[in-house]
Order: C-alpha cells, then sequence, then structure tokens
C-alpha cells in the first residue's frame, strides 16, 4: 500500500507537471506595472484649441472596469464625459472625451489604471494648458505616476503563503518524513503522526479556502481605491467576473475547497492525501500567474516557473519545519523505548528535503533576483532591491540554524542514540528551540516577500526613475518669517520658468527676490537670479532663464530682502534632466536583457528529458515494488532498533527450529512413555 500510494501521487504529479509546463509556455510576454508611454495630445503642452478627445496609451493591458481617465479644471471640476474607455483596438489604450466648449486655462489628465498582467494599481496625472495667453510655463506639469502599494494586498498574500507552507509541506513531511518509518497500522506512533499532521494540513486548508475570499476583496480595494469594507456589491462583482485576477482567482478557490473536502472526508492517509499533495502545486502555480513573473519582457515562461518552483521550495521547507516542531515531538512521546530512533531517523530524513529545498531556493532565487533588480544601483536604491536584501539577509539566517541543526545537533543525536545516554535530551531541547527559530524567521520572509511582490521591479523601477522624465519644481520652504513657495518648470535643461510665490506679504516692502543656483555635481560657479514682481498675480515674483545648463543636481538659495526686516534665507535642492517635457517616455522594456536565441530550445529539452526520467522510474520502482516482500511487522521493529532485519529473521528461524524439535522429541517421549505403560 506504501508503494502504490506513493506511485500514484508521482503519477500525478508528473501528469501535473506536464500540464503545468504547457501553461507556462503559452504565456506572453508583457511589461512591469501599467506606466503611461504616450499620450495625444502630448503631455504638458500649449494647444490654441481644446481638443475633443485624449488618447494615453499604457506599457501593459488594463482592466476596463477599475482603470480611468479623468480631466479637471483649475476648480478641480471634472470637464470630462465621463465616458472613460479601453479603445477597442487596443487593450493598452484609454479614451476620454471633452466636453465642448472648454475656455483657456490650465487642466490636469489624471488616470488610474489596473494592470491585467500582474494585478498592480498605477496612478498618475499631467497637465495640458489650452490658450496661448494662458500658456504660462511656470505650472506645466510633464506626466508623472506613482505605483501604488496596498497593505490588504499585501497581508493577502501573506495568508496565501502560511496557508500554503501548512499544507503543502505538511503532507510532504508525512510522504517523505513520518510515513515510511511508520507502516504498522496499529502503532501508537503512526496514530500520533497522522492526528497531528491532520490538523496541521486541515488548519492551512481551511486557511486557504478563507485567505482566498479574503484576496478577492483586497484586490477589489486596491483596484478600487475603497476601504475593504467598501468593495461589497460592483466592484467585487466586476473583479471576479472578468479579466486576469478572475482568471487565476476561480481556479484557485474551486481546488483549494477540493483538498478541504478531501482532507475532510479521507484524511491524509492513502488516497487522498496523495491528491490533495498533487493539486498543491497548481494552487501555487495560480499565484505565480499573478506576480511580477508574469510581466517580464521575453522572460515571463521562465519567470514563471521559477517563481513556482521557488514557491514550491519555500513551502516546502517551512511546513516541514511546522512539522518538526508540532508532529516530531508528539511521535517521540508516542514511541516510549524507541524514542532516540523516532528522532534521529525523521531528523535524518527531514535534512535531506531541507537541503533540497535550500538548494532550490537558492537557484531560483538568485535567478529572480538577476531577473528583477540586475544591478547594484537597483539593489540599493530601490524599494524593491532594498526589500531583496532584507528577504536575503533573513534566508541566510535561517540557513544559519539549519546548519546548526544539520552539521552539529543531528551528528551529536546520533552518537548519542546509540548508547542510551541521557544527555540526548538537552540535545533534543537545542533542536526543537533551533527549529522553532528558524519556523518564525520563515514566517517573517513570508512577510518580506509579500511586500515584495506588491513593489514595482527594481530594474523598472530604477529605469522609469532615471528615464529621464524631468518633473516640475512646486515646493512650500520652511523659515521663520514667511512660507515662501518656488516653483520651477519645466526643471530641464535650458530655458526654465522661475516663480517665488509669497502669501500674506505687503509687495511694496519686498524690495529683493532673488534665486542663487549652483551646480552641485560640478564646479560652476554659482548664477544669481533676480526675480520680478509678477504683472497678472499678486504675492508673485517670477523670471525666465537659462541657468540650469547641466542635467544632475542643483542648489537654489533663496534670499527675499524686506524693508525694515531681517533677510530671510532658505535652500532646496532638485533634479534638472535633459529631456523635454513633451517628448515619448522611452520604452522599459529596454531594462530588461534579451533572451539568447539557444534557451527556450535548451530549456524545453532538458524538461523533456526530466520529465521521461520521472516516468521511468515510477515505472521501474512499481516493477520493483511487485518483487518485493514488505518487512513483517517484527523486522520493522528490528529496524527500529537499529538492528540488522535479516539477522534478525535467521535469528528468528533458528528459534523456530529449536523449538520445532524440542516439540518432536517432547512428543516422541510421550509416545515411548505411552507404550510401555501398555
Amino acid at each position: 500500500m506504501l508503494y502504490r500510494g506513493r506511485g500514484r501521487a508521482l503519477s500525478a504529479i508528473v501528469l501535473l507537471s506536464t500540464l503545468v509546463a504547457l501553461t507556462v509556455v503559452s504565456v506572453s510576454s508583457v511589461f512591469a506595472h501599467a506606466y503611461l508611454v504616450d499620450a495625444e495630445p502630448t503631455p504638458g503642452s500649449t494647444l490654441a484649441l481644446a481638443p475633443t478627445r485624449l488618447r494615453l496609451t499604457f506599457s501593459e493591458h488594463l482592466e476596463s472596469a477599475f482603470s480611468q481617465v479623468r480631466v479637471l479644471n483649475a476648480s478641480r471640476e471634472a470637464v470630462d464625459r465621463g465616458d472613460s474607455s479601453l479603445a477597442p483596438d487596443d487593450s493598452r489604450v484609454m479614451l476620454v472625451s471633452l466636453q465642448s466648449g472648454l475656455s483657456d486655462g490650465f487642466y490636469t489628465v489624471a488616470w488610474r489604471t489596473l494592470s491585467a498582467d500582474d494585478g498592480h494599481s498605477e496612478s498618475g496625472a499631467y497637465t495640458l494648458v489650452v490658450g496661448v495667453a494662458a500658456g504660462a510655463p511656470g505650472v506645466v506639469q510633464s506626466p508623472s505616476s506613482q505605483p501604488e502599494f496596498a497593505v490588504e494586498t499585501a497581508l493577502g498574500r501573506w495568508w496565501l503563503y502560511v496557508a500554503a507552507s501548512l499544507v503543502f509541506g505538511s503532507l510532504l513531511a508525512w510522504q517523505i518524513v513520518f510515513r515510511p518509518l511508520h507502516t504498522s497500522d496499529g502503532s501508537a506512533a503512526r496514530t500520533v503522526a497522522i492526528t497531528r499532521t491532520k490538523r496541521l494540513v486541515v488548519l492551512g486548508a481551511i486557511a486557504l479556502v478563507v485567505g482566498t475570499l479574503y484576496g478577492a476583496v483586497a484586490q477589489a480595494a486596491s483596484a478600487s481605491g475603497l476601504p475593504v469594507w467598501s468593495v461589497f456589491g460592483r466592484p467585487l462583482q466586476d473583479m471576479l467576473t472578468g479579466g486576469h485576477y478572475a482568471s487565476i482567482w476561480w481556479p484557485r478557490l474551486s481546488l483549494s475547497l477540493v483538498c478541504l473536502a478531501l482532507l475532510l472526508w479521507r484524511g491524509i492517509d492513502g488516497l487522498a492525501g496523495d491528491l490533495v499533495l498533487a493539486l498543491l502545486p497548481a494552487i501555487l502555480l495560480t499565484s505565480s500567474l499573478g506576480t511580477h513573473a508574469a510581466s517580464v519582457p521575453g522572460w515571463s515562461a521562465l519567470a514563471i516557473a521559477a517563481d513556482w518552483l521557488h514557491f514550491m521550495a519555500v513551502t516546502a521547507w517551512l511546513g516541514g519545519l511546522a512539522s518538526m516542531v508540532f508532529v516530531l515531538p508528539a511521535v517521540m512521546r508516542a514511541g516510549g523505548t524507541s524514542g532516540p530512533q523516532l528522532f534521529t531517523r525523521p531528523v535524518r530524513r527531514f535534512s535531506n528535503v531541507a537541503l533540497v529545498c535550500t538548494a532550490a531556493v537558492a537557484t531560483t532565487g538568485s535567478f529572480q533576483a538577476w531577473l528583477q533588480v540586475g544591478s547594484w544601483p537597483a539593489l540599493m536604491q530601490t524599494a524593491y532591491g532594498l526589500s531583496v536584501s532584507a528577504k536575503v539577509a533573513l534566508t541566510v539566517l535561517m540557513l544559519g540554524f539549519g546548519a546548526f541543526n544539520l552539521f552539529l545537533a543531528w551528528p551529536r543525536l546520533a552518537r548519542l542514540a546509540i548508547p542510551r545516554i541521557a544527555r540526548i535530551q538537552g540535545v533534543v531541547r537545542a533542536f526543537h528551540r533551533s527549529v522553532r527559530t528558524e519556523l518564525v524567521l520563515g514566517v517573517v520572509v513570508l512577510g518580506v516577500a509579500a511586500v515584495l511582490t506588491g513593489l514595482a521591479p527594481g530594474r523598472g523601477d530604477l529605469a522609469h526613475q532615471s528615464s529621464g522624465q524631468p518633473g516640475p519644481i512646486d515646493r512650500r520652504l520652511e523659515t521663520q518669517a514667511l512660507a515662501p513657495r518656488v516653483r520651477i518648470s519645466p526643471a530641464t535643461v535650458g530655458e526654465n520658468h522661475f516663480g517665488v510665490a509669497l502669501s500674506e506679504v505687503d509687495g511694496a516692502q519686498v524690495e529683493r527676490v532673488q534665486l542663487t543656483l549652483t551646480y552641485l555635481d560640478g564646479d560652476l560657479g554659482s548664477a544669481p537670479l533676480a526675480l520680478q514682481p509678477s504683472a497678472s498675480t499678486s504675492g508673485l515674483w517670477e523670471s525666465d532663464s537659462a541657468a540650469l545648463s547641466q542635467p544632475g543636481q542643483w542648489q537654489a538659495d533663496l534670499l527675499v530682502r524686506r524693508q525694515g526686516q531681517d533677510d530671510v534665507r532658505s535652500t532646496m535642492r532638485f533634479t534638472v534632466v535633459a529631456v523635454p517635457s513633451a517628448t515619448r517616455q522611452p520604452d522599459l522594456s529596454g531594462a530588461y536583457p534579451p533572451v539568447p536565441t539557444w534557451l527556450p530550445p535548451a530549456l524545453g529539452g532538458a524538461a523533456a528529458v526530466v520529465i521521461l526520467c520521472v516516468i521511468l522510474l515510477t515505472l521501474v520502482s512499481r516493477r520493483t515494488t511487485r518483487r518485493q516482500t514488505p518487512l513483517e511487522p517484527e523486522s520493522l521493529r528490528a529496524v527500529l532498533r537499529g538492528s540488522d532485519p535479516i539477522k534478525q529473521s535467521d535469528d528468528d528461524s533458528r528459534q523456530e527450529a529449536v523449538g520445532a524439535g524440542q516439540a518432536r522429541r517432547s512428543a516422541q517421549r510421550a509416545m515411548r512413555e505411552k507404550g510401555s505403560g501398555e
């Protein structure tokens, strides 16, 4: 039964892996986060007449129900027709119509999008100027956007990771660690192992179902910008009735419910447990299909596969640690005098599993870090890179505790178990403390990974930051006497408009308003710029100048001199870029390396070879199993005691032969005595 059950599970996993490989290969390449890449009319432009329609092009396909464009006037009143929608021929393009008869002035184009590829939200805005007379350059905005991090979706991802670890890792520990050592149906240790493991797995399955339901609510809240308690109704309905998220959410929920039903109906032992173990990789795949891995240009298939393997290795590792904490001590207590053997053998088996998982985590994690980060600046200057650094540091700390268990605790246990020295209890307690600490660190690592998934990848984020997209400076400076507001637009190399607004100040008392500009990335000296009172706006001093002649970091020293009062001084630093605001935003796919032409066929061939080898090993193991004679209970007990089962069997045969000879001699003696009596 043991070998047949393992064969069924292995066959199911092989079939599932084949289907997964076909699914992964069919995934198309997209970008990471829906950045604005182009717009008509051009962002920041001055138009003689108001347009009738705006066209915005983004880097990813969008979810129509959670993406919109609004156009606001200077009073923050909507001047669009409320008909923003995706273009019929391209789901990366949004269209919005404007009301007729718009007056001259400044208009803000604001957008909010939800990527149909990775499920992340993005928002941004830029300015259009209508009418030449209104075209003062002081407030023209270039397009700016900001990825939105949602705490509720990060919590949902962490919930999914922990629940999947309890189910997948605990079941795998039962199959590999505990089940082969406890084949006797009536043993107390086996009963305890099944009971404890089932509690862990059922708890994880319930958490998986509940977490999947919560994940839909959190995703709807993030996409709509509403609180979690306000999405029940149309937002949640739109989220679950169409789009990429719905296509992975419904399979995840269905498979989770099937797993929970099987566990409650038949438990973990037998075919039900094998089926649940085979279904878990498919549930984990639905997570990988909704991460950054699905949005890497050219690398999406390989990135999804790496993320999926990484996820399975992590959950197997952490779920196994949970079994070592909650199942192994109870099995030891139930084992009675065989406690040391029941401890050292599971520890050795789990150490082998942990080594494989560690190698898989290190390999796939390194590949993902290279693909999503790719450089030291991206590692140190982006939120994604810093989160990766924190995750690596915590994982290394986990490996330190794992190394203690593997190279110190377990060898010492093996040496102490043979002579049954009483000091084994101290080593066991140290082992349990180390495993508990390792498990807690693992849960924290899952939290960091959940945060990581909600951030823009380091490559794309760094490319977006350094893509030369200028931003106008509009900053209020804190001083003791005034709160001047400094505006520099468009903050690019060349001609710029400088303005300083002084509220609640009598302009007649102001003698001088000056900005002294200093280039910080080189020795170019300082250029004082005197600002003149605005002819149209009171409390505003402005001037046009080409003093910003180099891209990089600049410093502006403000001087406000008033009659009979102390001078007001303040300093600010800002960045100047070389690209004018009206240019098209660059294609962020250039941040990622091209896929080598030989890589896809090589990986496909390697995957086919691996699948073929697994199938052949399965068939060979089945044929070998039919020829094997399972160990009798007495021989199994000899194995657990550390004896040789063959020697034990020979001793039993000799004892049986001696007993049979004694019985024959006794019978012959009785017959002779009976004949003598007659």
